[in-house]
């Protein structure tokens, strides 16, 4: 019951595109043979938020106490960040495109601690210092259906290459690309080819690409943790 009422908020999220400040969700425009996912603009930069991006009321479970996105520029790049303190994030950019027009995902990221006390793998304990998501869906007579998703992770207590069901919604696959404390304070690029690990995950091949996001979340590990997300892009090469 629980599973169905988180799935019915998350239909009327995505119909009703809830963004931070009221914004209209606005369309992304291909650059070259790219999606670019993170191209904040001048407005963006100097509103400090980002524009047409969903607050999503969590995958797993609803997060009560929201952290706030900030857009800035550090380290020479303009970047969407996320601070948390018991609380946390998730942050969806409509994309509404066939998946295999772009297969290829890319993003840098950067965190500024793991979480120990994270239990990645058990339902209620799933906190991340970073994740990059990709949601899929179908539609039938105008209505969102079929949702499934890829959830990227830097994750505490697993380790790179792992990957598993979300402990409290099978229609959404972990895959851990960095894990534990090596690299923290550094910047990290990752470049996947969503639809093969959809392939490999669903057995199928997937239909649409509704949205691509962030989710940096401490409000079951009750700790703190900066998460920097930078060159999300989908792409065709």
């Amino acid at each position: 019951m629980k599973r169905r009422l988180l799935f019915l908020v998350f239909l009327c999220v995505c119909a009703t595109a809830c963004v931070p400040g009221g914004a209209a969700a606005s369309e992304i425009k291909p650059v070259n043979e790219t999606l670019p996912i993170t191209a904040f603009t001048d407005e963006e930069l100097a509103k400090g938020e980002p524009i047409g991006w969903e607050v999503h009321p969590g995958i797993c479970r609803k997060i009560l106490k929201k952290a706030q996105p900030r857009v800035l520029e550090l380290d020479g790049k303009r970047i969407l960040q996320v601070k948390t303190a018991d609380d946390g994030l998730v942050l969806l950019r409509k994309v509404g495109r066939k998946a295999n027009q772009y297969p290829l995902l890319g993003w840098s990221w950067k965190v500024s601690n793991v979480l120990p006390q994270s239990r990645e793998k058990e339902e209620g304990g799933d906190d991340y210092p970073a994740a990059v998501c990709i949601v899929y869906a179908k539609k039938f007579m105008g209505i969102t259906h079929h949702i499934r998703g890829l959830i990227y992770v830097w994750g505490s207590n697993v380790t790179a290459g792992e990957r598993y069901t979300s402990p409290c919604d099978e229609r959404f696959r972990i895959i851990v690309v960095q894990g534990g404390p090596e690299g923290v304070g550094q910047w990290f690029q990752h470049k996947v080819n969503h639809p093969q690990d959809y392939l490999i995950e669903f057995g199928e091949v997937p239909d649409r690409v509704y949205a691509v996001g962030i989710q940096t979340n401490t409000d079951r590990t009750h700790g703190e943790v900066e998460g920097n997300y930078a060159d999300i892009v989908l792409s065709r090469y």
